[in-house]
């Protein structure tokens, strides 16, 4: 996950300053935010090192933390939306190679016992990811069509669709993270 870390800074560093258009904003680059890529690689190495059947209860739970911490860095503006998403991806592609380690450490490690064989493994998690973003989703739209309906941009529809992205791409990617560790474990185990 240190790699995840290091690419932000990385990348934070050889994108360009914002541009100055007259808008209150950080004149330097934020993005990706370094904020939401910490809290997400925290997520996502705890969610690598548990056994199977703690991954989904793990995936949401660390999924929601990372996600209240991109939306703590939009309300302090100290990030636009597209920072946090912009971490949230590097975590999800360095989470993504770190799981080939995971899975090439034999068969008792990644044993799948299928859902509801334990509280943790049970499909709730993903079921309660799922519903927030799609909750989520609904949300940000129907924002929007509100916002184009009356013309009536605000800082306050601004918060709430920024809001609303964070929480479809967090469990979005927390539903991708989940799939991903119990997949190929699943799948092995039935053989």
């Amino acid at each position: 996950m240190a790699a995840a870390n290091l690419s932000t800074q990385l990348i934070k560093a050889g994108l360009p300053d914002r541009p100055d258009l007259g808008v209150n904003t950080l004149a330097l680059n934020s993005l990706p935010s370094g904020h939401s890529t910490l809290a997400a690689s925290a997520a996502a190495a705890v969610l690598l090192v548990v056994s199977p059947r703690w991954r989904p209860a793990a995936a949401f739970v660390g999924g929601s933390y990372a996600i209240l911490a991109g939306i703590s860095t939009l309300i302090n503006q100290w990030h636009r939306p597209a920072d946090v998403l912009a971490a949230f991806f590097i975590v999800a592609f360095w989470t993504a190679l770190a799981a080939l380690v995971v899975f090439r450490t034999g068969r008792s490690w990644n044993v799948w016992l299928g859902p509801g064989r334990h509280w943790a493994s049970a499909r709730g998690w993903t079921a309660m990811a799922s519903l927030l973003a799609l909750l989520a989703g609904l949300a940000v739209v129907l924002i929007l069509r509100l916002v184009w309906a009356t013309g009536a941009d605000s800082t306050t529809s601004y918060f709430l669709i920024g809001v609303g992205q964070i929480v479809v791409g967090g469990y979005g990617l927390t539903l991708a993270g989940t799939l991903l560790l119990t997949w190929p474990v699943r799948r092995r185990s039935l053989r």
